[in-house]
């Protein structure tokens, strides 16, 4: 989706005399927009729900939570940034095996590192998840690298 809007704002830029010639959508604009929008949205509902409130209350309680909270939100945006290099790079297709692999490892990480519990149902899933890929390439292999061999 985002790789549509980033090809027809190029188009309605490259029309003679169109306001935004010259212009080019990145996908740091669109993450830029989709951050301001998702926050917009949020705060009042985080106001009126009175979580901003308890955050602040949080902090000044533990003013050291305020280092760590910057590194998150560091660590989220140049995570961010990522996915989106990704995405208008590889597409969402890519994307999507991509963080579900990584949230698959960061459950199995918890589970060695940390000894969190997995029941024998979350063991198969995480077995199949880890098994699609080659099941999906050997069952339904793509046209141009079955040419190649």
């Amino acid at each position: 989706y985002q790789n549509r809007i980033k090809n027809q704002a190029a188009e309605s830029a490259s029309k003679a005399g169109g306001e935004w010639a010259g212009w080019t959508l990145t996908p740091h604009h669109l993450m830029l927009n989709m951050n301001l929008w998702q926050g917009a949205v949020a705060l009042p509902f985080c106001i009126y729900y009175g979580e901003l409130q308890q955050v602040a209350d949080f902090v000044s309680r533990n003013p050291e939570v305020g280092t760590d909270l910057v590194y998150f939100a560091l660590a989220m945006a140049l995570g961010n940034l990522f996915i989106f290099k990704l995405q208008a790079l590889a597409g969402a297709l890519t994307v999507t095996k991509t963080t579900t692999v990584r949230k698959l490892i960061s459950i199995i990480f918890s589970v060695v590192r940390f000894g969190h519990p997995m029941s024998a149902t979350q063991w198969c899933a995480a077995g199949i998840v880890f098994v699609s890929e080659p099941v999906s390439k050997a069952l339904f292999p793509s046209p141009d690298k079955a040419k190649a061999h």
